[in-house]
């Protein structure tokens, strides 16, 4: 599997925070090489004002927004803060018209206590011993009892209707391994006899199982070891042994940001903590490293704004992406370097082959350098994780064709790095 992801979230990606107005960008994201894009929630939410009733980060956004897009009350039927369900056919036909495929959350661990079907069914969620409504621990909204046989066909119902109605191309598995792996295994048999091609993202890992029912999953510490070896000065060897250590690693997403890593940081962005030129690094090492690189909502034009989940134009308004980013220095230069990493991401098979091969240097603690190939070719990728000048000896031949490259100065084996520095080479057969 092959694919560029982008994930869009609604609140944040438009001042409107309409289906309607997103569509109207949608050129911009496939500008990108955009493959997948992958939709936030955007169904009927619960709007209880009861606090009680609100997940802990909703109630530490400060918005006062009681309305979550991941407590939802009908799955079938599109929030009117975003639109209607005609203005997600009509998005879903434009991104299909502009080449993209169109993944949809599944948020099946829970939902809303006041969610309608559970009032006309109240056995299709998990009750407590006195009758009231079982709440999770991690969040206080009511949990669907997936050992009832008619609520996993409620559900069943829910996915074909997504597919047949909106015309999805596939799901993003909220918490999907919370949720019993038969009932994936079994609605996913069912879906699949509806669209070819049908992709199934799961929030979770690929073990136990998994990994023959999914088609890809996360690689949940990506972000964190850039973290800790480009902002908090580890060795790369933190990234190296991750890379070595995840089974499923060429079935998994990287990422750089995610709906909930960008609204948990606040204003402390990776476009602060890394610098932008560590961000474009850090991409570098995204789209080279992995097979299914994911690109979050704004980044790709350096946006350093709050992306909280929970802010939209109805409270507080302020966590929309900074589209002015798009005209400055760092905005132009980041726009640029992921549209040329999508397009040798696509024309250069050997980028997407397993996993990296690492090669020694002689600054290994700063600098990162590895090979790809599929036997065919071979691309040799070189990054410098700090943001000064490294000088560094590699432990092969780097000769080739240039794909990409910033801030290096290359003789025979040896490379001059200026801070963030970083270069992609076709090696020569």
């Amino acid at each position: 599997m092959k694919e560029i992801f982008y994930q869009l979230a609604l609140r944040t990606f438009t001042p409107e925070g309409t289906l309607n107005a997103a569509k109207e960008r949608l050129g911009h994201v496939a500008s990108l090489g955009t493959t997948v894009l992958y939709l936030c929630p955007c169904f009927v939410e619960d709007d209880d004002p009861d606090m009680a009733t609100w997940s802990p980060r909703q109630v530490a956004s400060r918005t006062l927004n009681p309305k979550n897009p991941y407590k939802i009350t009908d799955y079938f039927s599109v929030d009117n803060e975003f639109g209607c369900d005609e203005d997600l056919v009509e998005f879903i036909k434009e991104a299909h018209r502009l080449g993209m495929k169109v993944l949809l959350d599944l948020v099946y661990l829970h939902c809303g206590k006041n969610a309608p079907f559970i009032k006309e069914h109240p056995d299709y969620v998990l009750r407590n011993e006195d009758g009231t409504t079982l709440v999770g621990e991690m969040w206080p909204f009511a949990r669907l009892d997936f050992s009832n046989a008619d609520a996993r066909e409620y559900l069943l119902s829910n996915m074909k209707h997504l597919i047949e109605y909106y015309d999805c191309d596939g799901f993003r598995c909220d918490c999907g391994n919370m949720i019993p792996i038969d009932f994936w295994r079994d609605s996913f048999k069912e879906t699949s006899k509806l669209k070819e091609g049908l992709i199934y993202l799961n929030e979770g890992n690929l073990e136990d199982g998994r990994d023959e029912i999914f088609d890809i999953a996360y690689n949940w510490g990506w972000r964190t070891v850039l973290i800790e070896t480009i902002h908090d000065g580890k060795s790369a060897d933190v990234v190296r042994d991750y890379v070595k250590s995840i089974p499923f690693f060429p079935r998994g997403i990287t990422y750089l940001d995610q709906h909930d890593t960008a609204s948990d940081c606040g204003l402390a962005r990776n476009e602060i903590l890394f610098t932008s030129r560590g961000m474009d690094a850090a991409f570098v090492l995204t789209f080279t490293t992995s097979a299914q690189p994911l690109i979050w909502n704004g980044i790709e034009i350096a946006d350093n704004q709050e992306n909280s989940m929970f802010a939209n134009r109805m409270h507080t308004k302020r966590s929309e992406i900074n589209w002015s980013r798009a005209i400055t220095e760092d905005g132009i230069r980041r726009l640029a370097l992921v549209k040329k990493l999508s397009a040798i991401f696509k024309e250069n098979d050997a980028i997407t082959e397993e996993r990296p091969v690492y090669i020694g240097n002689s600054a290994s603690d700063d600098v990162i350098t590895f090979t790809k190939s599929n036997g065919k070719e071979t691309v040799f990728v070189a990054v410098n994780c700090r943001n000064k000048d490294v000088k560094a000896s590699v432990d092969t031949d780097i000769e080739g064709t240039d794909l990409l490259s910033y801030g290096v100065d290359i003789k025979g084996n040896k490379i001059d790095f200026k801070p963030f520095g970083y270069t992609v080479i076709k090696l020569s057969k």
